[in-house]
């Protein structure tokens, strides 16, 4: 989250220098403004789509429309109304969608290029499903999936039998050393 919201940060920082020097105003005002605003979204929006994909467990073009909606209609509503955030919302979704569609084309356009050239060096290369962009990718090795941890904490159950007993351990552990303190002191 904190990666895709620099990078966001750093293009709009670049964005606004370019448009102050457009408007002739101050590139340091501009920079920090809108890379500043840039940054907000982007953070706001990665750590929206990764709950509710996380909550829904799947990734697609709803969850990232649903992210987007949230995102654009909460910021845009705070500035300039409800008008504003029902237009917010939508570019949300429009921006969102935009985002997943785009990613995949450059997923399928990526290992179509891999094939290619892994073709062109050892031949016919063998079939491989890549379930992330549903193609079916010619190619060696396992599917392409990083497993990596979640930003978000994961919900763990525990029964109130069990709260209560850790309660109670906890406490019993502080009187006893309530109880040691007391003695050393004296």
């Amino acid at each position: 989250m904190l990666t895709g919201g620099a990078a966001a940060g750093v293009a709009g920082a670049v964005w606004g220098s370019g448009l102050a020097a457009l408007r002739n105003e101050s590139a340091k005002f501009y920079a920090a403004s809108m890379g500043a605003n840039f940054f907000l979204l982007s953070s706001t929006y990665i750590a929206l789509d990764e709950i509710i994909a996380d909550k829904l467990g799947r990734r697609d073009i709803t969850v990232s429309s649903a992210a987007g909606a949230v995102t654009g209609g909460v910021y845009a509503g705070i500035i300039g109304g409800r008008v504003r955030g029902l237009q917010g919302a939508v570019a949300g979704v429009a921006a969102g969608a935009a985002y997943v569609v785009g990613r995949e084309q450059f997923d399928r356009w990526r290992l179509s290029k891999a094939v290619e050239r892994y073709e062109e060096k050892y031949g016919t290369a063998p079939a491989v499903y890549y379930p992330e962009t549903k193609l079916l990718v010619e190619g060696k090795g396992p599917v392409k999936q990083l497993d990596l941890p979640s930003l978000l904490p994961a919900s763990a159950k525990v029964s109130d039998e069990e709260i209560e007993r850790r309660i109670q351990a906890r406490f019993e552990e502080l009187c006893r050393d309530d109880a040691n303190t007391g003695m050393t002191e004296k």
